[in-house]
């Protein structure tokens, strides 16, 4: 008896590959606009989703404020920026997290690689940056996502069973396949 593994379903996998924003370092009143890039790690076309920030003032762990973007569809491997702005109205030490599909809508791959983290100051003045272009060349200022802490993302890789066609009172024994393919 050798059975094979049934083939797994294949899905998409949404993740915060990078933020950028506008000014790198911001003063109160500054409109800042994020560019949020969403990515499709995944092995399948995601359906639309939504991105979202939430900024945190003074890192306390409240976040104060919450924006979302729409996702558009994205093809496997394919990315897009999701775009949010946000005026601070107080100096300080900020943690922005930006999460892809921030409802769990989409069936996943992995739902624990959604969400990147950024700290950044607030001044009164004296920031520096360039206030959002209009034009195609934006944008100005990159920053690369906190990599997320690692986590098991447990899948069943394979079921066998010790009958192919059981019968009517034959006792039948499961193997279940389970691989771990987390950080």
């Amino acid at each position: 008896y050798n059975p094979l593994p049934p083939t797994q379903p294949k899905h998409p996998n949404l993740k915060v590959t990078g933020v950028v924003r506008s000014y790198t370092i911001p003063t109160v009143g500054d409109s800042v606009r994020f560019d949020v890039y969403v990515r499709n790690d995944g092995e399948s076309t995601s359906p639309s989703s939504q991105t979202r920030l939430r900024f945190d003032f003074n890192n306390n762990g409240t976040f104060e404020t919450t924006l979302y973007a729409n996702t558009n569809s994205l093809l496997a491997n394919d990315s897009q920026n999701a775009i949010s702005t946000w005026t601070p109205s107080a100096a300080g030490n900020y943690t922005v997290e930006s999460c892809a599909d921030a409802g769990n809508y989409v069936m996943e791959s992995s739902e624990s690689d959604n969400c990147a983290t950024q700290t950044f100051n607030v001044v009164t003045s004296g920031g520096s940056g360039t206030p959002p272009p209009t034009g195609p060349h934006y944008p100005p200022y990159y920053i690369p996502p906190t990599p997320p802490a690692a986590h098991a993302n447990l899948k069943i890789s394979g079921v066998a069973r010790s009958h192919s066609v059981p019968k009517i009172g034959d006792s039948v024994r499961f193997d279940i396949y389970v691989k771990n393919d987390g950080q």
